[in-house]
Parts: structure tokens; sequence; C-alpha cells
């Protein structure tokens, strides 16, 4: 975990701040389902997507989009299946 100083609020700037605690995972590994509606988007561009996702994005209160340096993801597997409505 990590303490940190900062706003109660969430709010920069606002006056009020205390010490909270944050957990700090090192590993993790999870799944996910996704519908993708638009016809344009096609498993190349998915995958191509969720890499830069994984490296510039993130996850998490610190995460890379944040200018932080947790958070980064890599995809280890896609299965792209084609359904039907």
């Amino acid at each position: 975990m990590e303490k940190l100083f900062v706003p109660s609020d969430g709010l920069a700037g606002s006056g009020k701040r205390v010490t909270k605690c944050f957990p700090r995972i090192p590993e993790w590994e999870a799944s996910g389902e996704f519908i993708i509606l638009d016809n344009i988007i096609d498993e190349e561009v998915f995958r191509m997507m969720l890499k830069h996702a994984g490296t510039f994005i993130g996850l998490g209160r610190w995460a890379p989009r944040n200018a932080g340096l947790y958070g980064r993801f890599a995809v280890k597997n896609v299965t792209w299946l084609n359904g039907t409505a």
C-alpha cells in the first residue's frame, strides 16, 4: 500500500487534505468481454487499440493517462467471435 497526502474531496486546491491509503498491486490478471457494434472495428483494429490502451491509457488512479507510472497492462490473448444480431 501507499500512504499519500491528498485532497479529502478529490478536488485539487481545495485546501482540505488527508492521508489516504491506496493499494498497490504489482501483478494481476483479468478477463473481459466486449461487444462491438461498429463493423469498421475488425479484429486487427481491436487488438491494436487494446495494446495502445494498455501502454498509454492504463487503469487506476496513477495510470499513464494521469501522467502516472502504474496501471499499464499487456493483452495476452483475444478470442474473436463473430456473432449475429
